[in-house]
């Protein structure tokens, strides 16, 4: 009889970098990193965007500007003293995020876990659709579906609604794309 091995997942890192130089930290750690062992990403997200001729196009935009997510095989001992040699000899301020004043870096299972229910293969959390019954919002499509309870607000001539995410310890609010074309009585 065999035995399923089990696997360990990939933990999830976050770096602190200065906003607008996340796109240049990837490319640095992805020549300075072989892609098996860390694998840079940065989450993003659909939102609709209206111009003022009235003009809507869906964008992608940085999920949380200033920060760059790791993905790494490696155990964490092994993966903070590598990445902090990174961090040593890059030209730019980065700072390895942290729990608090503990030392836990590893992103939490549920607030990975959370991220990533959210997120497609591409790290990128797609619009979703719904319409108004009554005073009852309901999400037909997309990464909200199922999960109106967590909206905490919503902007229906901007299609954005405001969700709270867990990470590294503290509750943001995102704001994510919620189209509602149809509101019934």
């Amino acid at each position: 009889m065999r035995v399923k091995e089990e696997t360990k997942e990939n933990d999830w890192y976050v770096l602190f970098v200065k906003v607008g130089y996340e796109n240049k930290v990837i490319n640095q750690l992805q020549t300075y990193f072989n892609k098996e062992i860390i694998l840079p990403f940065l989450p993003k997200l659909e939102i609709f965007h209206k111009y003022s001729n009235g003009y809507i196009q869906m964008e992608n935009k940085i999920l949380y500007p200033g920060y760059v997510f790791v993905e790494s095989k490696l155990d964490g001992v092994k993966f903070i003293s590598i990445i902090k040699e990174f961090i040593h000899y890059y030209d730019a301020p980065l700072k390895l995020l942290k729990y608090g004043d503990s030392y836990e870096f590893v992103m939490r299972e549920h607030e990975k876990s959370m991220l990533q229910s959210f997120c497609n293969m591409d790290y990128c959390i797609e619009a979703s659709t719904g319409l108004i019954k009554g005073n009852k919002t309901i999400v037909i499509k997309g990464p909200l579906k199922g999960r109106e309870s967590i909206i905490k607000k919503i902007d229906r001539s901007r299609r954005k609604a405001i969700i709270n995410i867990d990470i590294m310890g503290k509750c943001v609010p995102i704001t994510v794309g919620l189209d509602i074309p149809i509101k019934l009585p």
